[in-house]
């Protein structure tokens, strides 16, 4: 409890123990135990102590984490979870500048993402954008240098727009933009009949 784990970087598990005659998994939470997810598991090295370096999941903020680890052979009596919570926070290797949320840009039109980096970054950057609030993603540059992109977008219409430049060389360090921003269609888009229609 009271530890911090910042995305992208590795934060150790250790657990002191009895030998469980099988594997170790490793869970995480972020809302106080009420949900876990499996990190991974590690077989049993037969010592009273073990180590799994978990490197933690990047976009995830909470100030209610805890770790839950069993053993697999008898996972209702060899488990323990954290005795207090402990925070999560991103990476910082990239902060997205601009767009960061609330624009309203016109589609065609061509403007600029620009972010900066801490020295941990590796300075080739891929660039991406979403029309659907992060559901999927289109990739527009990569592995490019410098702190900015000249970008053409595209011509449609959506309220829920987002910009993410990760780190080409190790893509868990990335960053979006605050808040949604919005494209308007710079023409007339036909949305019905599209194709398939009788």
């Amino acid at each position: 409890g009271g530890e911090t784990g910042v995305g992208c970087n590795v934060l150790p598990i250790t657990i002191s123990k009895t030998t469980c005659g099988g594997s170790w998994y490793f869970n995480y939470s972020t809302d106080n135990g009420a949900t876990y997810t499996f990190i991974g598991s590690a077989s049993d090295n037969g010592s009273s102590t073990q180590t799994y370096n978990w490197t933690v999941p990047n976009g995830i903020t909470s100030s209610n984490a805890l770790i839950y680890v069993y053993g697999l052979n008898s996972p209702s009596t060899i488990r323990d979870t954290s005795n207090a919570v402990f925070s999560i926070i991103p990476s910082n290797d990239i902060t997205v500048t601009s767009p960061n949320g609330g624009e309203s840009w016109v589609g065609l039109s061509t403007k600029t993402i620009t972010w900066t980096n801490l020295p941990s970054a590796s300075g080739q950057y891929n660039v991406q954008y979403s029309i659907n609030g992060g559901s999927s993603w289109v990739t527009v540059a990569s592995n490019i240098t410098g702190n900015s992109y000249n970008w053409t977008l595209p011509n449609t219409s959506s309220t829920t727009c987002w910009v993410r430049v990760s780190d080409y060389l190790n893509t868990c360090k990335y960053d979006d933009n605050n808040a949604a921003f919005t494209i308007t269609p710079a023409q007339p888009l036909l949305t019905s009949p599209n194709g398939g229609d009788v």
